[in-house]
């Protein structure tokens, strides 16, 4: 079986925005269901602290909203649409807002068609694209001929996937859909583990992230294709991003662990790419791939292989990199993930599981991670480094 790599991205806007973000507070657990053609009832639970509703606005006039909707044309796009008035005068201006995730909305200028109504269409283009099942939390903003503005009630959808039968489950840490040709503990499994490493992501970040991040696993490339038709199938498994708010993944049942594999490894792996994404710059993974790799290696809890035993393997061989040479991120290659695991391991076994956090604090104030090493342990990165390769068994100097 081919290594699974797979994409980090932040999305085609290029942009993540950090704002403020508290717990989960809790939320009831759906039970897994299989659907067809009828989209399921959607539940608006998805962010911890939503955008409110206005209220107070709309100048001098009073507006009247007869229908806000939303329309999923997957895989080619969506469509809003509004039926709305002002007692004051014609509407002049009309723009929809929408996001994926906790982050800066994108917006449209929409004119009105014949009847006075507002339609909008995204469609999807080589620039910009998302898969299916992403959640759309959207409104708009009016402003009349006087110049008296309304901001609507925010709603929330999904672009669904209506055209193949999935299994769906919303729980307190993820909205969790996957083909329903799939084992059916796909969902539970990772509802599990996502509950069982809670208290990690708050511990390791201070937070957890404002939204519940979709996770979408698919039976063959097939569905993916249809929305990244360029997609690599013979490198890539995965792909996750903070704009869209969750991670792809191709379910390879011909894998005896691929279940658990998935559950249990892949799936937290990619989470905590969310949660560096989302509070971080994340500007120097190609360049670092050790360290983001490491650390999102560190919050899996199944390893088909022991992964610091091979890097001490590695050390005994004086087959150690130096990490600053090490990896950029090569095909079929494990090593920035086992070398970044075990350094990540041993921050934690020399300073403490909140260590963690310290030093992502310090990433996401701009410092380089070589800088935010040192401010958080207290010890120049030189040493760290040092004192990491004795700590795996490595006899030979750095080179």
């Amino acid at each position: 079986m081919k290594l699974s790599n797979r994409w980090h991205i932040l999305g085609w806007t290029g942009l993540t925005v950090l704002i403020l973000f508290i717990m989960f507070t809790g939320t009831a657990v759906s039970l897994p269901i299989a659907y067809g053609n009828a989209q399921p009832t959607i539940d608006s639970t998805r962010f911890a602290t939503p955008l409110p509703s206005p209220q107070h606005n709309g100048g001098r006039a009073t507006w009247t909203v007869k229908s806000m909707g939303f329309v999923s044309k997957y895989p080619t796009g969506f469509v809003f649409t509004l039926d709305a008035s002002s007692s004051l005068g014609k509407i002049t201006l009309a723009q929809v807002l929408w996001r994926h995730a906790a982050n800066k909305p994108t917006s449209m200028m929409v004119q009105a068609d014949k009847t006075g109504k507002f339609v909008a269409y995204w469609t999807t283009s080589v620039f910009q694209t998302v898969p299916g099942w992403v959640g759309v939390d959207y409104w708009w903003v009016l402003t009349d001929e006087r110049g008296n503005s309304f901001e609507t009630p925010h709603q929330y959808s999904e672009y669904a996937d209506n055209t193949r039968k999935w299994r769906r489950l919303v729980t307190e840490d993820a909205v969790i859909h996957w083909e329903a040709s799939l084992p059916a503990d796909i969902g539970p499994q990772i509802a599990a583990s996502l509950k069982q490493q809670r208290d990690r992501y708050l511990q390791g970040w201070g937070k957890l992230l404002n939204y519940k991040p979709h996770i979408m696993i698919y039976a063959s490339y097939k569905p993916w294709k249809e929305w990244m038709p360029k997609v690599n199938d013979q490198w890539i498994d995965g792909e996750t991003s903070s704009y869209w708010g969750g991670t792809v993944q191709v379910y390879h049942a011909n894998n005896a662990n691929g279940l658990k594999y998935l559950t249990y490894g892949v799936i937290l792996h990619e989470v905590e790419h969310l949660y560096q994404q989302t509070f971080s710059p994340y500007d120097t993974w190609h360049r670092q791939v050790w360290f983001y790799e490491g650390d999102a290696t560190s919050f899996e809890l199944y390893q088909s292989y022991d992964f610091l035993q091979t890097v001490k393997d590695m050390a005994a061989r004086r087959q150690l990199p130096a990490l600053q040479k090490a990896p950029a991120l090569l095909l079929e290659d494990r090593m920035p993930y086992d070398v970044g695991y075990s350094f990540w391991k041993y921050i934690e076994v020399t300073f403490g599981p909140d260590m963690h956090r310290l030093i992502w604090d310090q990433i996401r104030r701009g410092q380089p991670i070589e800088g935010s090493l040192q401010t958080a342990t207290g010890k120049p990165f030189a040493d760290l480094e040092k004192d990491f390769r004795a700590w795996v068994g490595a006899g030979d100097p750095i080179k």
